[in-house]
């Protein structure tokens, strides 16, 4: 058996021992409530083999009072009960189970399989009808966006950064350099993950340049442990978050872009920054001023309309667009060429 398995069937026996904290459980009705979950006829053996795992865990289970007929009544002792099992309202459950909807995407990194593991411990409590009611609650959110990269390659990264940032653990991080073009061996004080465009990255603070600096997760190749720790370091979360257009934090400045009427909603509807101001204009269009950092992220951003966006302040963007159209013009070439 998976040792998830095992796990799921202990966290059973022991909400159910706890569900009865005046009378007791018999050695029958805990069998009875992991009948599903062990071999025919095993169960009393692996009922055992279970409590035997609770008690080393620290979860003092007291055998001594005995039912009319003798049978061994299950308790756990009264230090213990005085702190009853955490139950879950339905709303919260229902929240909960939406959450692993929206998190469908991020499969194979530690904190969802966590999420997963936690979800199964409730469903085993639950009745079917219960199960039904919450599979059909999570069924209402339905996530279309995927992966932009392919978290199970990189558990074995994840963990290792995830215990290192729990602990203050500073690590030696070999990274492949998209700016160097090959590995680079950095020393870092791994901080926090941060989640951007379906990405994932890590935040750490980099002796190699004294500062703080994003990783992209996929890039990470190896992580090897130091054997020494650095001391708690604040991130600019809220300073990025509130300046920067996406991940990368520069000087802000102010950007004015113009969009024809058949974008206009798409940009009205949105928020795209917490510093925008939108403009209607008398024939349809729309004038979007926003004040950040992150130049590439922005050219990209308006680029992606097309024709249906056109910047007007700063120049200089006005300048690299321009370059970049013509670029591309170049590559596809004119239509007899592409003939």
């Amino acid at each position: 058996m998976a040792r998830g398995d095992q796990a799921l069937r202990q966290w059973k026996i022991l909400v159910t021992i706890m569900s009865h904290p005046k009378n007791g459980v018999t050695q029958k009705q805990l069998i009875d409530e992991i009948e599903e979950m062990v071999p025919s006829g095993k169960g009393k053996r692996t009922l055992q083999r279970d409590l035997q795992v609770l008690e080393y865990a620290g979860f003092p289970i007291d055998r001594s009072e005995r039912t009319e007929n003798g049978e061994a009544l299950y308790k756990v002792l009264p230090t213990h009960q005085r702190i009853p099992p955490i139950m879950p309202t339905v709303a919260e459950l229902v929240s909960l189970s939406v959450s692993r909807s929206l998190l469908s995407m991020y499969d194979g990194t530690p904190f969802k399989e966590n999420l997963d593991s936690l979800w199964e411990k409730y469903q085993a409590i639950f009745p079917n009808n219960a199960r039904e009611t919450l599979e059909n609650a999570q069924s209402l959110y339905v996530v279309l966006d995927r992966p932009g990269m392919d978290f199970k390659q990189h558990k074995i990264v994840l963990e290792g950064l995830d215990q290192a940032i729990r602990n203050l653990q500073r690590v030696a991080m070999v990274y492949s350099s998209p700016t160097q073009g090959r590995d680079v061996r950095y020393t870092i004080d791994p901080l926090k993950f941060l989640f951007h465009d379906r990405c994932l990255y890590l935040a750490a603070y980099t002796e190699n340049y004294k500062e703080i600096r994003h990783f992209s997760l996929d890039r990470i190749r190896e992580i090897i442990k130091t054997g020494t720790t650095f001391s708690r370091r604040e991130h600019p979360v809220d300073k990025i978050r509130n300046e920067a257009f996406g991940l990368i934090w520069e000087e802000p400045f102010n950007l004015v872009v113009s969009f024809t009427k058949d974008a206009a909603y798409m940009v009205r509807s949105r928020l795209h920054h917490p510093s925008q101001q939108i403009e209607e204009l008398p024939d349809g269009d729309v004038l979007v001023r926003i004040r950040a950092g992150g130049w590439d992220e922005m050219k990209s951003w308006i680029m992606s309309f097309g024709s249906r966006a056109q910047v007007l302040r700063p120049e200089k963007m006005q300048d690299e667009i321009k370059k970049e159209l013509e670029a591309m013009l170049e590559k596809y070439g004119d239509d007899e060429e592409c003939n």
